[in-house]
């Protein structure tokens, strides 16, 4: 190979792994190579970064090149940091090269530039196909062929979505392809006409060995008698992260074609600088102000919505009928099966300013002046005149949310769902959108969307279980997307109608829609295949992303994916991309990654702060709101049935008359418009602004309490310390006439009597309690523990209140309710404290809970009830 004319070295053996380390990080960030947390993805995004910049460091000359490309590539990592928006990161990538390329010699700022252009484009790809429809129906259509393909040469079924079959890695490969066709010779360009077949037959091999993948694992089963650990393992990595194989598949077919090529420049001239029309661009600076111009439009035409919703007002009429229940948890009723459906659903509407009306037939009359008609898992046969009536109300301007679910085959063998969706172009699959981890978490793909952007998906904040994916055509697009699970065939001859749950030949592998939407006539349509974010238990987590769901169905100022947002971004990206080529510019590489990446964050913030929709209190909608402070690493668990859990907590406040909900990021707006505010056991300190706003909102009438012990102290001691509060130290011996203060002895576990009704003593359990102290006057003790010191403290500070309880296990459901409803050690005693407790703090007459030894004799008997039985 000729030696390079200015250092007599050979140019292209150090880009190879700088072309590996590239293409690597890309597919990484986009979520290709295999089921990984969001933050290990940056983390290994960040190491390939952090390798391309040690390998290119020293072949850099340019100075500014050397400063940069280490800011670019850190916050590049960072950028990772937006929900659901990988393209930005990728867009760094793009950077990153074209910062190499400036500040090497000629021969190699060719590489770079055209290693730049690929990935800017693949970027541009990859919002195409999160954000317009037609670009992911195409691709998922490409995705289906080839699978038949690879099934038609095995014998085994396979469908697999676009994550599944391959797609980026194709276009990323075919891309690379594309520029190293360029810098091949006349002579050799028959011989390089023959690399597609060397791309599509090397993917191929990927097809066939995943298409055995069922076989595979039935030779590791993990039900049974004999579950060995070898399977669990083997079962979370397969066919999960079986894309690690294609990954190393195109790697070292980049190399290859990168290896086959002819980077020299004496083959063919640069067709940038010899273009008239081309040079003229760069000269006048024209091609820099397209660049920049195209880019802003296409993100603001995608990612920016400008009017905000409005909910306040607005009517949302709710089907009556289906397979559900409007129960919600109420006293006498304890444990998983107490929390109830959608009992809460009217209320948490009516907290946020709108009107809910819950119509036994979506009558004339009911659907009158509404915004928005809610149907969930409808079983009944439908009249002609109700569905007239209802898309009508949709053509009209209205909004139809209807929420699917599983076995939605109904005995006759039709599907009641599907019989209202007819005029839509969504339909609700007989199947089983199973996950790869519970609940979704780092699952979700999401198109954009006002009600999706800036929503992470660490938490389940889209409140999706086991639903059914959805089967969508044009001009119908999906919303949230299943990335990591499969869909398991419904089977009619078991009483649940549930698969198997394993994955099985011809089952859709990744990619399963599980919401989607559509315009017909004036109005939206949304579909989803699950039922349970809007369900008393899971909407304690993800009532933000519900309530910017109402507030988007109810307005009908913003229809994002409709009219000039459906055919604009695809125009606007097609010309981008030809500049960006036609150009070949490094500079307008680096400005059209940086506006993109500046611009969508702009939008994002905007778009979040309106769309960022809460509930409000019971001064201004009666309804009184509770939330549990999840945003400083408190110390309770998130998985809400475990041991740690805070379920039983939320079954008694709402059974006590509040609508409770976590909340993931302090916010002071969300705060300000509750009742109560919960925290528990915070191991990450609150900022100073923060103390000082819930000081504020107590003295305005905010209920606080804190849980914590004295051993997870940490998070809230400048909390409590503004209270006055804190934990009762033991005096030592007095040693140079200073006292030498001992940590606080623990109580541990007991029970303690907090009421005395006269005839008999009622009882509250520590699971592992502290004595606490104030400095307070005004503080008065409500629980005491050993040696007459308090465990529980109350304070009336303004017009609020504070408590302050010395054990972060007081409110976990191991101390307060069990899951199957069964009492802890016979007896209900914390659930009866915390309903005579909130009428004692809310000063409405104390509730009495009954004789501890009459409550013993009731178990008692019901047990042997029981038993007999």
């Amino acid at each position: 190979m000729a030696q390079d004319q200015y250092t007599g070295r050979n140019p292209t053996i150090w880009v190879i792994p700088v072309i590996i380390a590239s293409f690597t990080a890309c597919w990484i960030i986009s979520g290709s190579t295999g089921l990984l947390t969001h933050p290990v993805k940056a983390a290994t995004g960040g190491i390939a970064l952090l390798f391309i910049n040690i390998i290119s460091f020293r072949y850099i000359k340019k100075i500014i090149s050397r400063i940069c490309l280490p800011a670019v590539s850190l916050l590049s990592v960072i950028c990772f940091l937006i929900p659901g928006k990988p393209e930005v990161t990728i867009m760094g990538v793009a950077i990153v090269c074209a910062l190499i390329g400036y500040g090497v010699e000629e021969r190699e700022k060719k590489i770079f530039l055209s290693l730049s252009i690929v990935i800017l484009i693949y970027g541009l790809y990859r919002q195409a196909v999160t954000t317009y429809a037609p670009v992911w129906v195409f691709f998922t259509g490409v995705s289906g062929i080839m699978g038949r393909i690879a099934g038609f040469l095995t014998g085994n079924e396979l469908n697999g979505g676009i994550t599944f079959t391959g797609i980026d890695f194709l276009v990323l490969t075919v891309l690379w392809y594309g520029a190293c066709l360029i810098h091949t010779s006349k002579k050799r360009l028959f011989y390089s006409l023959s690399w597609p077949g060397i791309i599509i037959g090397s993917h191929l091999v990927y097809l066939i060995f995943l298409s055995y993948i069922p076989q595979f694992l039935s030779l590791f089963p993990v039900k049974g008698e004999n579950i060995t650990q070898t399977a669990q393992v083997i079962r979370k990595i397969i066919p999960w992260n079986f894309l690690v194989f294609t990954c190393i598949i195109h790697v070292v077919t980049s190399i290859f074609l990168y290896l086959k090529s002819d980077w020299s420049g004496r083959n063919y001239p640069d067709v940038a600088e010899k273009n008239s029309v081309v040079v003229f661009l760069k000269k006048t600076k024209l091609l820099y102000i397209g660049v920049g111009i195209l880019t802003l439009f296409l993100v603001l035409s995608i990612d920016f919505f400008p009017a905000p919703p409005r909910i306040k007002g607005k009517k949302i009429v709710l089907y009556e009928k289906g397979y559900l229940n409007w129960l919600k948890p109420v006293h006498g009723d304890y444990g998983r099966l107490s929390i109830g459906m959608y009992g809460n659903l009217s209320p948490f509407i009516k907290s946020l300013g709108a009107e809910a009306v819950i119509s036994p037939d979506l009558s004339e009359n009911d659907i009158k002046g509404a915004d928005l008609i809610i149907t969930i898992y409808p079983i009944d046969t439908w009249g002609k005149e109700q569905l007239k009536r209802i898309w009508d109300f949709v053509r009209d301007g209205g909004s139809l949310l209807v929420m699917g679910e599983h076995t939605v085959m109904e005995k006759d063998g039709g599907s009641r769902i599907n019989d209202l969706l007819e005029p839509s172009n969504i339909r609700v699959r007989f199947d089983s959108a199973m996950f790869a981890i519970g609940g979704w978490l780092h699952s979700y793909e999401t198109f954009s969307h006002p009600i999706t952007n800036g929503l992470d998906d660490d938490r389940n904040q889209f409140g999706s279980v086991i639903g059914a994916s959805l089967d969508i055509n044009l001009p119908a697009r999906p919303l949230i997307i299943g990335k990591w699970g499969y869909a398991d065939r419904g089977d009619a001859t078991t009483n649940s109608m549930m698969g198997n749950t394993e994955y099985d030949p011809g089952e859709l592998l990744g990619d399963t829609v599980l919401a989607a939407e559509q315009q017909v006539g004036k109005g939206k349509v949304i579909v989803f295949g699950d039922t349970s974010c809007l369900s008393n238990g899971i909407n304690i987590g993800c009532h933000p992303f519900v309530a910017r769901l109402f507030a988007y169905l109810t307005g009908k100022d913003v229809n994002p994916g409709f009219s000039w947002r459906f055919v604009l971004p695809f125009f606007l990206g097609f010309i981008l991309a030809g500049l960006i080529i036609l150009g070949r510019d490094l500079w307008s590489i680096c400005l059209c990654g940086l506006t993109f990446g500046l611009t969508l964050f702009i939008c994002l913030v905007i778009n979040n702060g309106d769309y960022d929709i809460y509930p409000l209190n019971s001064d201004k909608t009666g309804v009184r709101i509770a939330y549990i402070d999840s945003s400083h690493n408190n110390a309770y668990s998130s998985e809400s049935w475990r041991p740690e859990g805070t379920m039983g907590l939320s079954l008694n406040l709402f059974r006590n008359g509040y609508l409770n909900f976590t909340l993931s990021d302090f916010n002071i707006k969300k705060v300000s418009n509750a009742d109560m505010f919960i925290c528990i056991a915070p191991q990450k300190r609150m900022k100073k602004s923060e103390i000082n706003a819930l000081k504020k909102m107590v003295s305005n009438g905010l209920l606080l309490i804190i849980t914590t012990g004295y051993d997870e102290r940490y998070g809230s001691e400048k909390l409590l310390k503004e209270f006055g509060f804190g934990f009762h130290h033991e005096s030592g011996p007095e040693i140079n006439n200073k006292t030498l203060i001992s940590p606080p002895l623990p109580f541990g576990f007991f029970k303690a009597p907090y009421l005395n009704t006269g005839s008999y003593y009622v009882f509250v359990r520590f699971y592992a309690g502290w004595p606490v102290k104030s400095d307070h006057p005004d503080a008065k003790p409500l629980v005491y523990g050993y040696w007459n010191l308090p465990a529980i403290m109350l304070l009336n500070y303004g017009k609020g209140k504070v408590v302050f309880i010395g054990d972060t296990a007081f409110v976990h459901n191991k101390n307060l309710e069990n899951e199957n409803g069964t009492p802890i050690e016979g007896l209900r005693e914390n659930a009866h404290f915390w309903r005579w407790f909130l009428t004692y703090l809310e000063e409405t007459g104390w509730w009495i809970p009954p004789n501890p030894e009459e409550e013993l004799k009731t178990t008692d008997t019901n047990q042997q009830s029981e038993e007999q039985k």
